[in-house]
């Protein structure tokens, strides 16, 4: 994690470039996929660096996406263009890492498909139930889940938001019925239209419904509670310490991709995302800003396999 002026240092550094340093970076265009529909915080962010790369490269940036599929869709449309770094996968941690963990059959291997660029801003998940819900606390939801079972949304089979529903019926015993959709924006939608009945998600995508009363916060899936929505308690504070997670975001390019290709689109990603309109709209939403060198990155990828398998195998959660 760092603060906002290592962040701005390294804004600094990556604009002192030189013009053959960037050049080679090419000026065919760069090419964003993203394996959710438009409206999550995934796109969100691949049309932040799709602006400020275009500005500060030159060069077209186009923004694909192609939901579905466990990010299979969108893993095998990166893994058709050549690994030449003119092509990137934003994701989030489910598909960079947790897929491989829990699904048998997965067409890719985001170990040995994919290689590490940089990460994106992570951001605490939170519990949002509709605001005419008369659920008000994570003791009210197990309650309720008594009388009959409740339907949760998910961002997908695998999902963050499939995740800590699994560890909120583990932790309290809570009968709860995942609903995969493809992406955080639909899931968000059937929420607010009441066909289901909670959603674990990041502070961002929500955000805007419950400043206008038609979602609330009942809990947050992190180690403090967040300025934006001050009233919510952690999952530890309501007696379910287990149920917390922290989303991450990352880009990564096609396995092969040069070294040094790499290491250039580490740093003008960087540059993007610490651009005071990008450090204000994440920072305003609860994200939390990460700058890590391509290997740190790497490095961090392979704990976080580390630890939920761990999880997984020790729970014996498997997806087909």
């Amino acid at each position: 994690m760092t603060t906002r002026r290592n962040v701005i240092a390294s804004l600094l550094a990556a604009t002192a470039w030189t013009g053959s340093a960037r050049a080679q970076l090419g000026t065919r265009p760069l090419t964003i996929i993203v394996p959710y529909p438009p409206g999550g915080p995934g796109d969100m962010m691949a049309r932040a660096i799709s602006e400020g790369l275009g500005e500060r490269m030159g060069r077209p940036v186009i923004v694909d996406y192609k939901p579905g599929g466990a990010g299979s869709i969108a893993a095998s449309a990166l893994m058709q263009q050549p690994p030449d770094g003119n092509t990137l996968l934003v994701a989030e941690m489910s598909v960079l890492c947790t897929n491989r963990l829990l699904y048998r059959k997965l067409q890719y291997d985001p170990m040995t498909d994919f290689t590490a660029v940089a990460p994106l801003p992570q951001m605490p998940a939170v519990l949002y139930v509709p605001f005419s819900s008369p659920v008000n606390s994570i003791a009210d939801l197990v309650a309720a889940s008594r009388v009959r079972s409740l339907n949760y949304a998910t961002q997908g089979n695998g999902s963050v938001g499939h995740i800590l529903g699994q560890l909120l019926a583990t932790a309290t015993g809570a009968q709860l019925n995942p609903i995969p959709y493809k992406g955080a924006a639909p899931a968000i939608t059937d929420l607010l239209g009441g066909q289901v009945d909670f959603l674990f998600d990041g502070m961002g995508p929500g955000l805007q419904h419950v400043n206008t009363q038609k979602l609330k916060v009942i809990a947050v899936a992190g180690p403090k509670r967040l300025p934006q929505v001050p009233q919510a308690p952690t999952t530890a504070e309501a007696g379910a310490p287990a149920v917390s997670l922290t989303v991450w975001f990352g880009a990564v390019a096609r396995a092969g991709t040069p070294t040094a290709m790499v290491q250039r689109l580490n740093q003008e990603i960087s540059a993007v995302m610490a651009l005071p309109r990008n450090m204000s709209r994440f920072g305003d939403l609860g994200f939390q800003f990460v700058n890590q060198s391509p290997a740190d990155f790497q490095k961090f990828v392979v704990s976080e396999s580390a630890k939920w398998g761990a999880f997984f195998k020790e729970r014996n959660i498997v997806l087909e």
